[in-house]
């Protein structure tokens, strides 16, 4: 399980759902608090290092699509893209040769971060005694669910030979927390302005 990275204790964000509807119960109380809460850990967290926030967490033994994972990253169309994360936070939907496709949360706001978990954990989850172990996904199997779209501006390719450090797993009870970490890392545009486009076009490709 990832160590608490310094986190008001009283600021809980651990999922641990028995079931699909606990799951969305969770996610939408976390809509609630963040309302109230957010600037309290924006202001924790800003005093963490990227390699500090890494080292908190596992390292990955089996990566495999449905699960989630944070690692550095240095894209190789950097000069030519409006913006991108450098730390990306991905439900890995795909695996190829050359790298994997993610849904990057960091390009949604918060709050429809945890909208779109609540949607998707419920249908995709995979479980196994009530508890969560992964989802199952792929791009294929989400792309035409209308309670899936927020997905559409978060779906990035990444290259094995471009991640700039150990590919770290998220723990499936620490999902909502770590979502809900201002930890975005945006080169060439606010996440502001980052979160403004992905709302208004939903319909954005790689």
């Amino acid at each position: 399980m990832a160590k608490n990275v310094g986190l008001d204790p009283k600021f809980d964000y651990k999922f641990t759902p028995k079931s699909a509807t606990e799951a969305v119960k969770w996610f939408k109380q976390k809509i609630i608090e963040l309302r109230t809460d957010q600037s309290k850990l924006n202001a924790t967290v800003s005093k963490l290092g990227q390699k500090q926030i890494l080292e908190t967490l596992p390292d990955v033994k089996i990566f495999e699509t449905g699960r989630m994972y944070l690692f550095n990253y240095d894209p190789i169309g950097r000069t030519s893209l409006p913006y991108y994360d450098t730390f990306p936070l991905i439900l890995l939907t795909d695996i190829k040769n050359d790298g994997f496709y993610g849904i990057n949360l960091h390009y949604l706001p918060v709050e429809q971060r945890m909208i779109f978990l609540s949607n998707i954990v419920p249908q995709k989850g995979v479980y196994k005694k009530n508890e969560l172990q992964k989802l199952y996904i792929s791009y294929d199997s989400i792309k035409d669910v209308q309670e899936f779209q927020l997905f559409k501006p978060c779906f990035k390719k990444y290259l094995k030979s471009r991640v700039r450090s150990k590919i770290k797993a998220i723990p499936v009870e620490e999902w909502g927390y770590i979502s809900a970490l201002p930890i975005e890392t945006f080169k060439k545009k606010t996440k502001q302005y980052v979160w403004k486009e992905s709302m208004a076009t939903q319909d954005m490709t790689l």
